[in-house]
């Protein structure tokens, strides 16, 4: 188990957890590249970063607040 500063909470609403599984799932459906994480659980999200990512695509074109970065 991490050391408690290392620790990452949850998302706080449910409803912006959905919309970040949401787009992981657009994510593999579209065989986008995951460099690390994307592993929603229990109401988190594991820090991720989506790699390739085309300007027109909406991980890039949409503001997303979460722990997820994006390499285009």
């Amino acid at each position: 188990m991490p050391a408690p500063d290392n620790r990452q909470g949850g998302i706080v609403c449910k409803s912006h957890f959905k919309r970040i599984k949401s787009y992981l799932e657009y994510t593999a459906e579209q065989k986008l590249s995951i460099v690390h994480g994307a592993k929603p659980r229990l109401g988190s999200v594991q820090p991720t970063i989506v790699g390739s990512v085309d300007r027109d695509n909406p991980w890039f074109v949409e503001a997303m607040f979460g722990p997820v970065s994006v390499l285009f």
